[in-house]
């Protein structure tokens, strides 16, 4: 074990320690406060979050759907205008039938 020598503090140099300790605690509240602000900021962020989760997924769904229903619709879809082709062919069958 190692002793130091202990010299006694000067008046300056005790009134400087006491000086720093009593503008500490007001440093301490400070950022104290600051930090709580924005644990507070990030506590709310946080708790918004699987809201914000689930908008962005039911958009993103939302929006994936009706692409699928614009391509279906859409005159250059091949199911489309082969379906249309069944149909003009069935009443083409239809109108032989008669004559």
């Amino acid at each position: 074990m190692m002793y130091m020598d202990y010299e006694p503090l000067s008046k300056e140099e005790r009134e400087g320690m006491q000086r720093q300790r009593s503008s500490t605690p007001m440093l301490q509240h400070r950022t104290g406060h600051a930090h709580a602000h924005a644990l507070e900021e990030m506590e709310a962020k946080l708790r918004d979050l699987p809201q914000m989760l689930l908008e962005e997924n039911i958009v993103t769904f939302v929006k994936n759907e009706l692409k699928k229903i614009q391509k279906v619709l859409s005159p250059d879809y091949p199911e489309c205008s082969e379906s249309k082709r069944e149909d003009e062919d069935e009443e083409q069958r239809r109108a032989e039938r008669l004559f």
